[in-house]
Formats: structure tokens, sequence, C-alpha cells
């Protein structure tokens, strides 16, 4: 499937194919030109925060409901939480940072960028496999880990 193409659904078909399979393949397969691809977004916790701060988090129990932990080892303090509940749990994080009154300022915001138009049209026009959906949603340990059974069927 190629990866690049006019149309959207088809590019993303690609770019999943390639996700999908595997990031030894996708190394293999696209070189330097793409060197951090993890075959999904959780590996990211073993490949970053395991491996340099010697901290597994899921070895730690995580509060789904409140949407965040915030763990202590070996002199380091590490604050996990949800981007979801990132407005409800505003006063933990200013305590944890040393901070008060953390100002809310959504500056990441896809539609606000200069690829908004292709993000909008990309979102109404594409469309997740059922194998992607069932890689995240369906027996994932890890996103058990962080998500309700409920949040996981609102994201569905």
């Amino acid at each position: 499937m190629p990866v690049l193409h006019r149309d959207f659904q088809k590019i993303y078909d690609g770019f999943l194919d390639l996700i999908l399979r595997g990031s030894t393949y996708t190394k293999e397969r696209l070189g330097m030109s793409m060197p951090w691809t993890w075959n999904d977004e959780f590996e990211w916790f073993d490949e970053q925060i395991k491996q340099h701060l010697d901290i597994d988090v899921f070895q730690y129990p995580f509060d789904r409901e409140k949407g965040y932990i915030q763990i202590e080892k070996d002199g380091i303090s590490l604050f996990l939480f949800k981007v979801e509940k990132m407005e409800c749990i505003l006063d933990e994080i200013s305590r944890f940072a040393g901070v008060s009154d953390l100002p809310v300022k959504n500056a990441n915001v896809a539609a606000q960028k200069w690829y908004g138009l292709a993000y909008k049209q990309f979102r109404r026009e594409v469309g997740l496999p059922k194998s992607y959906a069932d890689h995240y949603y369906s027996g994932n340990s890890k996103m058990d880990y962080f998500y309700t059974q409920e949040e996981k069927e609102e994201f569905l």
C-alpha cells in the first residue's frame, strides 16, 4: 500500500500497514527517514521512561478514575496523567510542578495549525480499519492500564 497518494484514506492505510507490521519492519523499510516509529504508542514508555529513568510505569497502580499517578523512585519524581483529564487535575499538576495557578492554554490544537484544513479533511474522509481499533480497544493490557471500559467505548 503506498504511503504517498492523493487519497487521504490510501495514505492512512499505507501508514497503518507499516505501523501495524511492527517497528522492526518499519525501521528496515523506512530507515532513518522515520527512526522513532513504535509498533504502538505504548512502546514509548519502555523506550523512554523505563530505559532512561529505570521506571516501569506499568508496575505502579494507575488510578484510571482520577487520571493520574505520581511515581517516586530513586530520587526521581514522575507525574503521569491522561491528557483528557488535564483540566480536572490542574491543582495536582501545579502542586507537582511547584507552581500556583497553572494557566490553561490549548497551544497544540491541530485545527489551528497551518495544516488545519488538511487535518479537518483527513478527519472527515478517513476511516479507521477494524484491525486498528481492535489493536487498541480489545484486550490491550496497556490501554486497559490507563482507560476504563466506559472511556474506551466513548472513544470508539
